[in-house]
C-alpha cells in the first residue's frame, strides 16, 4: 500500500473524537466554581494531612466521610475538586475540620446593611 492510499484509508475509518470540546465548553462555563471548589479541595486535602501527622481525627477520607455520614467515594469526588457543593455541606466540612472554607467579607456585609438602614430612614 502506498502512502497516498494509507492517508485515503485512514482519513475515511479514523474516527474523530470531539467529546473535549464539549468538556472544555464546560469547564469554561462552570470556572468560577470549579475554581472555588478546587481551593477547598486542597484546604480540606491540607487539613486531613495535618490532621493524620498529629493524630487527629478525621486524618483520612474515610473518617471524613463518617463524619459528613456519606460515602467515601463522595469524599473522593470532593477532593478531586470538580464537586458543585452546596453552603450546607462547605459549613458541614469547616465544623467538622475546625477550619474556614469560604468567608463573606465584613465590609460587604456592613456596607449593605447601612444601605439598608438609609433607605429605611428616608
Amino acid at each position: 500500500m502506498n502512502k497516498e492510499a494509507i492517508k485515503n484509508k485512514l482519513a475515511r475509518e479514523a474516527i474523530k473524537d470531539t467529546s473535549w470540546i464539549e468538556k472544555a465548553k464546560w469547564e469554561r462555563d462552570n470556572e468560577d466554581w470549579l475554581d472555588l471548589s478546587f481551593k477547598i479541595a486542597v484546604r480540606i486535602g491540607s487539613v486531613l494531612s495535618s490532621n493524620k501527622k498529629e493524630q487527629r481525627y478525621p486524618k483520612n477520607q474515610v473518617e471524613l466521610a463518617e463524619a459528613l455520614g456519606c460515602s467515601a467515594q463522595y469524599v473522593n469526588k470532593l477532593l478531586k475538586g470538580q464537586e458543585n457543593l452546596q453552603i450546607e455541606t462547605i459549613c458541614k466540612i469547616a465544623s467538622i475540620l475546625h477550619v474556614r472554607l469560604i468567608e463573606v467579607p465584613p465590609f460587604e456585609l456592613e456596607q449593605n446593611l447601612q444601605n439598608k438602614q438609609s433607605s429605611v430612614l428616608m
